[in-house]
């Protein structure tokens, strides 16, 4: 109870204050929620019993008021679980369990591979029970120990349980009782939440109220005593504690408590008691946790006191929000900022400093100019202001050089394709410079502002210009070409061609005449790699006598770099950007622009967000010559940044989907009828996909997290509609599983002490048994006895999965093989090549017992390619994602792929010769996309798909964004 002389908090049954010693009165007791006592025994099971029926009991894993806890195995499924069995008090209410049912089914459909996933819940001898993945691993409870978790540490683990709770909020599911306990970390470093729902199955509403009384129950931790404080009070919030309606900012201040606890070793809120406990909640804010430890930054504090408010009106809204702070400070927490904040609260003694200057002074020399680029980025504090708001897309800006006008492409028209627009920076009214039905993209400002060069799809793709204040009708400059850039003085526009060709797969620069005329190759040996969905950018020198641009130099082996190459054609210069300013486990790295002294870029995955950057270069040797500067933070994907030579700056902020969508194929050819339905529905970026023949099983890989190296193999069963993973710390990026025709079997790599490896095993019960090194399963023959391997990058072989023996398939004598899929009767292949100085083709060949001399193979003409490069360019073997070959119908007489032929990109149909599979007649369009936020054209990437006998899984990325401003120094 609390003293109404002092305000001091004590035992609730005390006579006396023990601060000031005034007599205390029953009236000032704190009341407190009602408290329930579970006092019935437990069921308790043997070793080596089998409960429900198919649940052999293992081991006994641990025993708390909520229930005891089994490791046991799935005798039916063949697979480990953790049985909890609920007490007997709880399964009394047949209304609080059917609460918790509805509850547990809704967290079991969550699908996110930080949540504990519910299989089953049932009742078995009376008993009610659940049946749930099994993790192995320690609870946060244990590791935190008494000093806490490390920064990083913490700020890795609580990124995780964020977006893990943000999913389930965005589902309508609040925990309710998140506490370390309920929390499990593997060695790998991957997080799961345990108990979705069980906090819902002890409440009790209160007839007439709204709000619903809550349960105090006993702790799960073996070191509770009785008449102490338990786990699940220590961590709940004000409104929980007053037994008032909670929402899912409930969970974000029991999350700041659970944050406290891993940066300081000690609780948020503690008392005597559980009465005390929860007045410190409801009354008292806890001890800075700086003043307990002196590596917590005054932004993560900051981030605390804003989780652990007792308003929640004044707390974080929403998870989302709370991760993108956490990731943002997570990312800053080893720069010179706030490091310098943490060092003046923990400052050592100057004896310390000066021991240890002695000691690193000769590892100093010898690294300083690494440690100059490659330590953590200084922030930039930019104020933006939003310049366009259209609930589509507005993306590609541009600026004029006097930062008067931005031109930009927008489907704010509502026809469903992308438009060019030109507004003044000061706002206004936009300005519609084009209306063709195909998208118009990426312009760019002439030196003088009078006209604008952009991309267009009609007519099959090219560069127009047109007057910037409209007038005469655009015109037509080059065929083919993407992201023009105009000299500095006008004379000249740099392009980049509109397809990739050569091996490994790049598109080269040109240089062609502002008037028009013949273009004209720019450094040839250089190609610009694609980079997934990012468009590649060219920019001038300020005295247009040098062209900036990211690609691949060819050579043994290969460089990837940025580069400032002279306009004169001599020798480009790399800028040493690729070293310098790449992170571990960072995928997404491209140059935005040289303006002033700085080359810009973006950095950051589309799972964590992508932010701009810019880094200085050294004005004799064009070499990056500091550390690099973060210009925005925030969520989102950051990018296609222009600048102005006033320092006036546009770029695009985006938000992106990835899912996977049915579409049901027509009986006997003709056009798709019926509309898509959508599969998959969560944030993460998928690829490598996989369906078996009757299209009952799909595999695919989901991005969970980049910077912390998570992917995920996902299998679906469309029949159960239960979604398995798999998951492993040696997946690559380039993972591309294979379901086998009948989905019986799974056929994945690992990237293993630098190896590829392949395996194979049921999908439901991964990992597999190694089949081959160096070698990629590209497919199963139809008997899922056999399987058909890349080697290298031109070899194909088939091999026998019992006996191991393999016979050639193909072999490419030049260039390398991209792709390869097996017809439905396993006489056919069809593959894509890429070879030296050539446009990527498609064909077909026969399936023999060696390889078919080239003049037999049939080309496909599947028009434009979509290549992505991954991997190690610079390693011999280059690793390109599968996304681009085209897919067998059932029959075997047509093929499906994607086509911009008419100006989007589409999913078009080319028949075949039954016998020959020579092609038959024209293509004709099997479905149209031209829904600019949902059409792959947008992005032009990823256009993979996945058959089966009466449908294609298609990916469908859903892109919506903005434009914001902002002013910076270009030379300063």
């Amino acid at each position: 109870m609390k003293c109404s002389k002092c305000q001091t908090d004590n035992l609730s049954d005390a006579k006396f204050c023990k601060e000031c010693a005034a007599p205390l009165k029953p009236s000032e007791k704190f009341p407190g929620p009602p408290t329930i006592t579970l006092t019935t025994p437990l069921i308790h099971l043997a070793k080596g019993v089998t409960f429900a029926g198919k649940y052999n009991i293992l081991e006994e894993l641990g025993r708390g008021g909520m229930g005891i806890v089994y490791k046991a195995e799935d005798t039916k499924l063949k697979r480990i679980v953790a049985l909890k069995f609920l007490p007997e008090e709880l399964s009394k209410d047949r209304h609080a369990l059917a609460r918790f049912e509805r509850e547990a089914q809704a967290a079991s459909a969550l699908n996110h591979s930080n949540i504990c996933v519910i299989h089953d819940i049932d009742e078995a001898d009376g008993q009610p029970f659940i049946a749930m993945e099994y993790v192995a691993g320690r609870t946060l409870d244990e590791l935190i120990g008494r000093k806490g978790l490390k920064l990083l540490e913490a700020l890795a683990y609580s990124i995780q349980i964020t977006d893990a709770l943000a999913k389930a909020h965005a589902a309508g599911i609040i925990h309710r009782d998140l506490k370390p306990s309920n929390i499990i970390v593997t060695e790998d470093g991957l997080v799961k939440i345990l108990d979705f729902g069980l906090a819902k199955l002890t409440e009790t509403a209160e007839p007439g109220e709204e709000g619903a009384a809550t349960a105090i129950l006993p702790a799960e931790s073996p070191h509770t005593e009785e008449g102490f404080i338990v786990g699940t009070v220590a961590y709940m919030s004000p409104e929980q504690a007053e037994g008032r309606k909670v929402d899912a900012r409930s969970d974000i201040f029991s999350f700041g408590s659970v944050l406290y606890e891993m940066l300081t070793g000690q609780r948020a809120f503690r008392g005597e008691s559980k009465v005390s406990t929860l007045s410190a909640i409801l009354h008292k804010d806890p001890r800075p946790a700086s003043e307990i430890t002196a590596v917590v930054p005054m932004e993560v504090e900051r981030i605390l006191d804003r989780c652990l408010r007792k308003d929640r009106q004044r707390r974080w809204q929403t998870m989302s929000d709370l991760k993108i702070a956490l990731q943002d400070v997570k990312e800053e927490s080893e720069s010179a900022k706030l490091a310098a904040m943490a060092s003046e609260r923990g400052r050592k003694p100057r004896w310390v400093w000066l021991a240890a200057a002695g000691l690193a002074i000769v590892a100093i020399a010898a690294s300083i100019g690494l440690w100059i680029t490659r330590r953590p980025p200084s922030v930039i504090d930019l104020k933006t202001e939003r310049f366009t708001f259209n609930p589509g897309i507005t993306d590609t800006p541009a600026i004029s050089s006097d930062g008067k006008f931005i031109a930009y492409a927008s489907d704010r028209s509502g026809e469903g394709n992308l438009d060019i627009y030109v507004q003044y920076t000061t706002g206004g009214q936009p300005s519609r410079l084009t209306q063709h039905k195909a998208d118009d993209y990426e312009p760019s400002f002439s030196p003088d502002s009078s006209h604008i060069m952009f991309r267009s799809e009609r007519d099959g793709g090219g560069l127009y210009i047109v007057e910037t204040l409209g007038g005469t009708p655009e015109r037509r400059l080059v065929s083919g070409g993407r992201s023009p850039s105009f000299s500095p003085d006008g004379t000249m526009v740099a392009y980049v061609e509109d397809s990739p060709s050569g091996f490994p797969p790049t598109q080269k620069i040109y240089l062609v005449s502002s008037k028009g005329g013949p273009p004209n190759p720019f450094q040839p040996a250089f190609g610009v790699a694609s980079n997934g969905p990012f468009r590649p950018t060219l920019t001038w020198s300020a005295d247009g006598k040098h062209l900036a641009f990211s690609a691949i130099r060819a050579g043994n082996p290969p460089i990837l770099d940025w580069w400032i190459a002279p306009l004169d054609g001599s020798t480009p210069i790399a800028t040493g950007a690729v070293a310098n300013l790449s992170l571990p486990n960072i995928p997404q790295l491209q140059l935005q622009g040289l303006y002033g002294k700085y080359l810009y870029f973006f950095r950051g995955s589309m799972v964590e967000g992508i932010h701009l950057f810019r880094a200085p270069l050294a004005p004799a040797t064009w070499k990056i010559s500091g550390p690099a500067q973060r210009l925005t933070s925030g969520g989102g994907t950051h990018l296609n940044l222009a600048v102005a030579s006033n320092g006036q700056m546009v770029f695009s902020i985006l938000s992106i989907a990835v899912d996977f969508a049915s579409l049901p194929l027509p009986l006997k050819g003709g056009m798709a009828s019926q509309p898509l339905t959508n599969i998959t529905s969560d944030a993460t970026i998928k690829g490598g996909l996989s369906i078996s023949r009757d299209g009952s099983v799909m595999a695919y890989v989901a991005f969970v997290s980049w910077e912390m190296g998570r992917l995920e193999i996902r299998v679906r069963n469309f029949a159960t509609g239960r979604e398995t993973a798999y998951t492993s710390k040696n997946l690559p990026t380039f993972s591309s599983p294979q379901i086998s025709p009948d989905g019986s079997m799974l056929a994945y790599i690992e990237q293993i002490e630098g190896k590829i490896v392949s395996f194979v095993g049921p999908p439901e019960s991964l990992p597999g048994r190694q089949i081959c090194e160096d070698g990629q399963i590209l497919g199963f023959f139809s008997d899922s006895k056999q399987v058909m391997i890349l080697h290298g990058v031109n070899r194909l072989v088939r091999q026998n999965l019992s006996t191991g023996a393999q016979t050639e398939l193909l072999t490419v004598a030049s260039g390398g093989l991209l792709d390869a899929r097996l017809s439905p009767d396993d006489r056919w292949i069809v593959f894509v090549v890429a070879t030296p100085d050539r446009p990527i083709e498609t064909y077909i060949a026969p399936v023999g017992d060696e390889s078919p001399p080239p003049e037999t193979w049939l080309r496909i003409p599947t028009d434009r390619s979509y290549v992505n490069i991954v991997g190690n360019l610079i390693s011999p073997t280059l690793q390109i994602t599968r996304s681009f070959s085209p897919v067998w119908a059932a029959d075997g007489d047509l093929l499906y792929y994607f086509s911009d032929r008419d100006g989007h990109t589409c999913i078009w149909a080319q028949r075949l010769d039954p016998k020959t599979k020579q092609p038959q007649g024209a293509p004709y369009a099997l479905y149209h996309m031209h829904r600019t936020e949902t059409s792959p054209a947008t992005w032009g990437s990823r256009m993979f798909l996945a058959g089966a006998r009466d449908k294609l899984i298609i990916p469908v990325w859903t892109v919506t964004g903005n434009l914001w401003t902002a002013k910076i120094d270009v030379h300063k």
